[in-house]
C-alpha cells in the first residue's frame, strides 16, 4: 500500500466508526427512552365538583351504603353518584364531560375507554344510567345514556337528558343523538335520530309493544320531535353548559404559527424516524410528525389564510398518513382533530384540512362521519350564510352517492332526515338550491328503499311540512315551486288513487295550495302574512272543489317564477305588517341589519292604544319580520329581557287592548300543517311538554289529599327539566268546616317530592320551609288542629293565670304534645322570683310549682305561693338583719300587702308593713304610741332609740335618724349588775 494513502485511510475509518458509534447510541436512546408500555391501559374518568358542594354522594358496588365523594377522584364501573339540592357534578373523561343538575342519581355501567383505541360508533366509550334528574352530555367520543324505557347515544354531539318518572326529555344541541324506545317487555320499539336544535318528549307509559308492528309513517304521529323551544335555551342550566362548552379546548395540540419553527420541528422528527429501525419509536415519531403538520396547518397557515400554502403541507401531510393508514395511533388523532376544528369558514385552510380528514374518515369509520356537514350547515344558515350552506349541502350530497347510499342506507335516511329537519327550521332562508338537494336526497331514499310505497308516504308528509313552513313565512312562490318538484319526485301523478302517499299528498298538497292560489289573487305573493279572516272570506267566495279538486295538477304545472330567496321586505312592507299589531311607525324608525334581511331595527314605535292614565306608550327593539318577534325591547328607559311575539308585547307593556286580534283556529289540518315550522312547532311541543307535566302534577297532588284550580293554576318554574312548578291555587280539607277547603299555594318539585315557600290563604308563610308533599294535607291539617288545641289550652292556662293574680310572659309559655303546659318566670307581683312548671289544660289545674326556694305538686297557687313568699320574706328579713316569728307576719294572697305587727325593738314593740321591691318599711307605727313614720330603710329602723311620739302628719325630715345614737338604747336591754 502507498504510504501516501495511509493517513486519507485511515480518516475514512475513523469517519465510519464515528457514524456506527453515533448511529448505535441513537438507536439505545430512542429505544429506551421511547419505549411504550401497554398501549391498552384502562382509562378511568374523574368526578369533579365545587369546593363547596358538600352533598355529592357515591355509592360503587362493593360499598353497603352511599359515601360523601372526594372530588377529582376516579371512578369504576359499577358507581352510583348522586347530587342534592342546589349541588352539581361533572364527570370528566379527557375531551368527554358529562355533568350532573341537582337532584340527579346517575349510575356508570360500564367504561370501555383505552387508550389509544380506535373511533368506533356502534363501541359506547361509557354507558350510564339516568336513574332520575338531568343530564348534559359533551361527547367528544362515544357516550350511551339509559333510562327504564330508552338509550340515548351521543357522539361527537352535545345534548341534555332529563328523566323524571315517567317523563323523559332528550335535547340535542349540537351534532346528532340515536335514542332507542323498548317496549315494557324488553324490546325496540322504534329507533329516532334527533338532530341538533330538535327535542322529543314522552311518557315510559307511551311506549307499548304495539309500536313495534307500526311503520314509522305511523309512529311520527305519536311520538313528535320539535326544534327546541327558545324558553329551554334560556334556562339557567343549559346557557351554563353552554358556555362552559364554548370554553373547552378540543385540540390539544400547541398550534405552530412560525414557519421555521414548523419546519424546524417537522425536519427533526423526519430525520428521527428515518434514523430509528424500532418499529414502535418509528411509530411514535410518524405521529408526532402529523401532529406538528396539524398544528401548522391550523396554526399559522389558518391565521395568514395561506391556501397555497397549505396544499402543499397537505400533500405531504397525506404521505405520512398513507404510510400508517390502518393504524390506531393515528386514525385517533386524525379523529380528534377533525371533530375539534368544528365549523369553518368555507374554503379556508382549515376547511381544506376538514375535508382532507373527512375523507381518511370517509374511508375508515363510513359515511357516519357526514354528520358532521349538517353541524355546519345548521351554523351557516343560523349565521344567514345562505352560499356556505349550500355549498356544505352540495358536498353532503356528494359525498354519498347511490352506490354508498344502498350500502348504508339506514345511516343515510337518518341523515336526509336530519337535513330535512334543519331546513323545516330554518325556512325562512331556505333556497332553491338547499329544497333541490332534500330533493335529490329524497329521490335516493326512493331509489334504494325496499319498502317504496312507506317511503314515498314518508317523504311526502316531511316534504309537506317544508312547504307549509314556506307558505307560514310568506314564501309563497318557493312553496309553490317545490310542491311541483315534489309532485313530480314522488310519481303522485302515476299513483292509485289507493295510495296512502297520494291520499295525504293530494289533500294536504290542496290546502297548501288554497294558500298560494289566495296569495298570488289578492296578495300577488307578496313577502306578508296571510289574513285570516280575509282568506276564510275568500273561500266562502270560491268553490273548492272547482278551484282545487281536479286542478291540482294544473295548478302545480303553472310556470313558477324564480324567487330572489335573499331579498327581504322593504320598509313600508314592515311599517304595514307592525301597523296589524296596532302599532305605528314611521318609515324612518325603521332600519335594516347586517344581521339578515329580514331583521330590523325599531327606533322608536309608538302604541295606538294608550295607557290607563292616558300617556303615550313608546318603545325600541329589533324585530325580526319572518317570525315577527321582536327582542332587545326598551319600554321607555326599562330593558325587558326575552323575545316576544310582536302583539303578546303590546299586550304585556300597555294595561287596555283596544280590540283582540283574530287568531288563526287551532286543531285543523290548516294549523297543524301551516302553522310552523320552525320556533312555532318548538312553542307548540314545549307547551304540549308542561301541559303533559303539569297532568303529572295533578295527579300527583291529588293522590296527596291535594286538589288544584287546574292547569291555569299551575306555573311551570323549571322549562327544562319540568320537575319545578308553582301551585298558585290549591285546596286542603280543612278540619274546621268541610264544607269550606283551605286555599294555600307553595312551590314543588316532582324530583324531590317536596312542597317549599308555603304560603296560607291569610297571606301568612307556613313555618316549615319544605314539607314532602304526601304530608302536607296532613302537616297543615294536623297543624290547624294543633293550633286550635294550643289556642284553648292556652286559653284555660291564661284564664287561670289571671284568676290567680299570676304574671307570666307568652314567650315563656310552651303548649306540649299532650296537651299541658310547661312555664317559666311565673311570678306574683309582690315577691320578684320566677317560678317554673307544668299546668294541666284538661283538668284547668297547676300540677307543679318549682322555684330555686321550693317545690310542689298538685297544690293550688294561692297555698304555694303563700308557703313561697313566708320563706322568701323570712329570708329577706334576715338578710337585713331581722328575725320575724309565723305569727308576726300577715300575708294576704296576692301579697298586696305585707305586714308585720309586734316586732320588739329595745321595750317597745312596732308594726310596719315590707315593701320588697324597695327595699324598705312603710307605715312605722309604734304600738304604744300610736306614732307613725311613712318610710324608713331598713338600716334606719333598727338604728333609731325610742323618742317621744311624733304625730303622724309630721314630715319625716323633721325627725333626723342620725340624731338618736345607739348608746341611748334601752337600760332593760342591758345586763345588771
Amino acid at each position: 500500500m502507498d504510504e501516501s494513502n495511509i493517513p486519507h485511510f485511515s480518516k475514512k475509518i475513523l469517519l465510519l466508526s464515528i457514524l456506527f458509534l453515533l448511529i448505535n447510541a441513537t438507536w439505545y436512546v430512542l429505544t429506551v427512552f421511547t419505549l411504550q408500555g401497554d398501549p391498552y391501559r384502562t382509562v378511568a374518568p374523574k368526578l369533579v365538583f365545587a369546593a363547596s358542594a358538600h352533598d355529592i354522594q357515591i355509592q360503587t358496588q362493593y360499598d353497603k351504603e352511599k359515601r360523601s365523594a372526594e372530588a377529582n377522584q376516579e371512578l369504576i364501573s359499577g358507581t352510583t353518584i348522586s347530587t342534592g339540592e342546589l349541588q352539581f357534578a361533572e364527570i370528566i373523561l379527557e375531551n368527554n364531560v358529562v355533568r350532573l343538575d341537582e337532584n340527579t342519581e346517575i349510575t356508570l355501567l360500564e367504561n370501555n375507554f383505552v387508550e389509544y383505541s380506535t373511533f368506533e360508533p356502534t363501541m359506547p366509550r361509557l354507558i350510564f344510567s339516568l336513574n332520575k334528574g338531568n343530564m348534559w352530555i359533551n361527547a367528544f367520543d362515544s357516550i350511551e345514556v339509559q333510562s327504564p324505557r330508552s338509550t340515548a347515544s351521543f357522539a361527537h354531539s352535545v345534548g341534555s337528558i332529563t328523566y323524571n318518572e315517567p317523563i323523559n326529555r332528550l335535547m340535542v344541541i349540537t351534532g346528532s343523538a340515536d335514542l332507542d324506545l323498548f317496549a315494557k317487555e324488553g324490546e325496540i320499539v322504534t329507533s329516532y335520530t334527533v338532530p341538533l336544535y330538535n327535542q322529543i318528549t314522552y311518557l315510559d307509559t307511551q311506549i307499548v309493544s304495539e309500536y313495534s308492528q307500526l311503520k314509522e309513517s305511523k309512529l311520527k304521529k305519536e311520538l313528535k320531535m320539535a326544534p327546541i323551544a327558545s324558553s329551554v335555551l334560556r334556562d339557567d342550566w343549559v346557557v351554563r353548559n353552554t358556555a362552559v362548552d364554548s370554553n373547552l379546548a378540543n385540540i390539544k395540540d400547541t398550534f405552530i404559527n412560525s414557519e421555521l419553527s414548523y419546519s424546524i420541528k417537522s425536519g427533526f422528527n423526519k430525520v428521527r424516524s428515518l434514523m430509528t429501525f424500532v418499529p414502535q419509536t418509528k411509530r411514535k415519531l410518524t405521529i408526532e410528525r402529523a401532529e406538528i403538520m396539524l398544528g401548522y396547518l391550523l396554526g399559522g397557515i389558518q391565521k395568514n389564510n395561506d391556501t397555497d400554502n397549505a396544499m402543499l403541507v397537505l400533500n405531504d401531510l397525506s404521505e405520512v398518513i398513507n404510510s400508517m393508514e390502518s393504524d390506531p395511533l393515528m386514525k385517533e388523532l386524525l379523529t380528534e382533530t377533525f371533530f375539534a376544528i368544528g365549523s369553518v369558514k368555507i374554503n379556508s385552510p382549515a376547511d381544506l384540512v376538514k375535508g382532507k380528514l373527512m375523507r381518511y374518515l370517509l374511508s375508515q369509520d363510513g359515511p357516519y362521519v357526514l354528520r358532521s356537514y349538517l353541524s355546519d350547515l345548521r351554523v351557516n344558515l343560523n349565521e344567514f350564510k345562505l352560499e356556505d350552506a349550500e355549498k356544505i349541502a352540495s358536498d353532503w350530497i356528494g359525498a354519498w352517492g347511490k352506490t354508498i347510499v344502498k350500502e348504508n342506507l339506514q345511516e343515510f335516511t337518518k341523515q336526509s332526515k336530519m337535513f330535512h329537519r334543519i331546513l323545516l327550521t330554518y325556512s325562512d332562508r331556505t333556497t332553491g338550491t338547499l329544497l333541490s338537494i332534500l330533493d335529490e336526497s329524497g329521490k335516493l331514499r326512493m331509489d334504494s328503499s325496499n319498502d317504496m310505497e312507506e317511503t314515498r308516504f314518508v317523504l311526502a308528509e316531511e316534504w309537506l311540512e317544508i312547504s307549509g313552513a314556506l307558505v307560514a313565512n310568506y314564501r309563497y312562490v318557493a312553496a309553490k315551486q317545490f310542491l311541483k318538484n315534489s309532485y313530480e319526485s314522488l310519481g303522485i301523478d302515476n299513483l292509485e288513487a289507493v295510495s296512502q302517499a297520494s291520499q295525504i299528498f293530494t289533500e294536504k298538497a290542496q290546502l297548501i295550495a288554497q294558500r298560494i292560489q289566495y296569495a298570488e289573487d289578492r296578495m300577488h305573493s307578496a313577502a306578508k302574512a296571510i289574513d285570516e279572516k280575509d282568506f276564510r272570506e275568500y273561500m266562502q267566495m270560491q268553490n273548492r272543489d272547482d278551484m282545487l279538486s281536479e286542478n291540482l295538477k294544473e295548478f302545480l304545472q303553472i310556470d313558477v317564477e324564480p324567487e330572489e330567496y335573499t331579498k327581504g321586505p322593504e320598509i313600508k312592507d314592515v311599517v304595514n305588517k307592525i301597523a296589524k299589531s296596532r302599532v305605528i311607525t314611521l318609515d324612518s324608525d325603521i332600519v335594516p341589519t347586517t344581521q339578515s334581511p329580514f331583521v330590523f331595527a325599531i327606533v322608536k314605535a309608538r302604541l295606538i292604544d294608550r295607557a290607563d292614565d292616558g300617556s303615550q306608550i313608546t318603545f325600541s327593539a329589533t324585530y325580526d319580520y319572518s317570525t315577527d318577534a321582536v327582542n332587545n325591547v326598551v319600554v321607555g328607559e326599562t330593558p325587558l329581557n326575552g323575545s316576544f311575539a310582536l302583539s303578546d308585547l303590546v299586550e304585556i307593556i300597555s294595561k287596555t287592548k283596544a280590540e283582540e286580534i283574530e287568531q288563526t283556529d287551532s286543531g285543523t289540518d290548516i294549523y297543524d300543517l301551516l302553522g310552523g315550522g320552525g320556533e312555532d312547532e318548538a312553542l307548540r311541543a314545549q307547551a304540549t311538554a308542561q301541559e303533559l307535566a303539569k297532568q303529572l302534577v295533578v295527579n300527583e297532588l291529588k293522590s296527596a289529599g291535594i286538589q288544584t284550580a287546574g292547569f291555569d293554576a299551575i306555573e311551570v318554574l323549571d322549562a327544562l327539566t319540568l320537575t319545578k312548578f308553582r301551585i298558585n291555587e290549591a285546596y286542603i280539607p280543612n278540619p274546621e268546616n268541610e264544607k269550606a277547603p283551605l286555599k294555600i299555594k307553595f312551590d314543588f318539585s316532582t324530583s324531590t317530592k317536596k312542597a317549599t315557600n308555603i304560603i296560607m290563604s291569610d297571606g301568612t308563610t307556613f313555618e316549615k320551609s319544605s314539607v314532602p308533599i304526601g304530608e302536607l294535607s296532613n302537616i297543615i291539617s294536623g297543624g290547624i288542629i294543633e293550633k286550635k288545641r294550643e289556642e284553648n289550652a292556652l286559653s284555660v292556662f291564661n284564664e287561670a293565670v289571671t284568676n290567680n293574680s299570676l304574671v307570666v310572659n307568652p314567650s315563656d309559655v310552651v303548649v306540649r304534645g299532650d296537651g299541658n303546659i310547661e312555664f317559666t318566670n311565673m311570678y306574683i307581683p309582690a315577691i320578684p322570683i320566677g317560678v317554673s312548671g307544668t299546668f294541666n289544660s284538661t283538668t284547668g289545674s297547676f300540677t307543679s310549682f318549682s322555684s330555686e326556694i321550693s317545690q310542689a305538686n298538685n297544690v293550688q297557687p294561692e297555698e304555694y305561693f303563700k308557703e313561697l313568699g313566708a320563706i322568701y320574706i323570712n329570708q329577706f328579713l334576715e338578710e337585713k338583719g331581722m328575725n320575724v316569728s309565723e305569727d308576726q307576719l300577715t300575708l294576704e294572697y296576692p301579697f298586696d300587702k305585707i305586714t308585720v305587727k309586734g316586732y320588739m325593738l329595745g321595750s317597745e314593740p312596732y308594726s310596719f308593713d315590707i315593701d320588697l321591691a324597695g327595699s324598705s318599711l312603710k307605715n312605722i307605727t309604734s304600738e304604744e304610741s300610736g306614732g307613725v313614720i311613712p318610710s324608713m330603710s331598713f338600716e334606719e329602723f333598727l338604728s333609731i332609740v325610742p323618742v317621744e311620739p311624733v304625730v303622724e302628719q309630721q314630715p319625716v325630715e323633721q325627725q333626723p335618724v342620725e340624731q338618736q345614737p345607739v348608746e341611748e338604747q334601752p337600760i332593760e336591754e342591758q345586763p345588771v349588775e
